[in-house]
C-alpha cells in the first residue's frame, strides 16, 4: 500500500527511550516500514538532544509518552505520543511539539476548554483537587490545544470513532494525520 506516493516516502525518526505503552504504535510504525510504506529509524537520545530535543525536554517525557519527528522531503514533524490514562499528566513536551496524540483527549477539555462533566456519584470535594490541576493546565498549555489530537482512546472517552479500527489501521490514520500537517506545512511555505 503507498500512502505518500511513489517518491515520497514518510520517514519517522523516533527517539529511543523506554516507552511502554506506546510500544504498540512504535511496532506498528515498524510494520509499515517492513512494507515498505514508511521508513523508521530509532535516534539516541544524544542524537536528539543536540539537533531536536534537548536533553531536559526528553526527562519530562513520560513511559507513557513517546517522541518521534515525521519527515517528508524538507518538511518535519514534531510529535508526542501521549498513552498516560490522564490529562492530568500532559507533557509539557506539547510547546515543543506540532502535533500531540492523546489517548485521555476529549473534546470538552481540549477544544471547547471545560472541566469534564462529572459523573452523577462525584461530590463537590471529590472534583476540587481534578478542576485545579485542569485550570493549572489550561493556564500553561492552552495556546497548545489545538496540536492535540485524539488518540486510542481509553474506556472513559470511547464514544472516540476510532475505537471501530484494529491498532494497524488506528496506526494509519495517525500517519496520514501527520502526512496532513506536513502537507499544510507546505501549503503555508507557498
Amino acid at each position: 500500500m503507498k500512502m505518500f506516493g511513489e517518491n515520497s516516502r514518510l520517514q519517522i525518526e523516533w527517539l529511543n527511550k523506554k516507552d511502554h505503552h506506546p510500544a504498540y504504535i512504535k511496532f506498528a510504525l515498524m510494520r509499515l516500514a517492513c512494507e515498505g510504506v514508511i521508513d523508521f529509524y530509532k535516534i539516541s537520545p544524544q542524537h536528539y538532544s543536540q539537533n531536536v530535543l534537548a536533553s531536559e525536554k526528553q526527562r519530562q517525557l513520560r513511559p507513557s509518552q513517546s517522541f518521534f519527528v515525521a519527515r517528508k522531503g524538507s518538511l518535519s514533524c514534531k510529535v508526542v505520543v501521549d498513552c498516560s490514562e490522564s490529562y492530568l499528566f500532559i507533557s509539557p513536551v506539547v510547546g515543543d511539539s506540532d502535533l500531540y496524540f492523546c489517548s485521555s483527549y476529549t473534546e470538552e477539555m481540549f477544544k471547547k476548554l471545560v472541566f469534564l462533566t462529572p459523573y452523577k456519584w462525584q461530590e463537590k470535594y471529590d472534583l476540587e483537587s481534578y478542576k485545579k490541576h485542569y485550570a493549572s493546565i489550561l493556564e500553561r498549555y492552552r495556546d497548545h490545544f489545538h496540536k492535540i489530537k485524539p488518540l486510542i482512546p481509553l474506556p472513559m472517552v470511547m464514544n472516540i470513532h476510532t475505537r471501530l479500527y484494529s491498532r494497524l489501521w488506528q496506526t494509519y490514520i495517525f500517519t496520514l494525520v501527520i502526512a496532513k500537517n506536513l502537507q499544510n506545512q507546505r501549503s503555508c511555505q507557498k
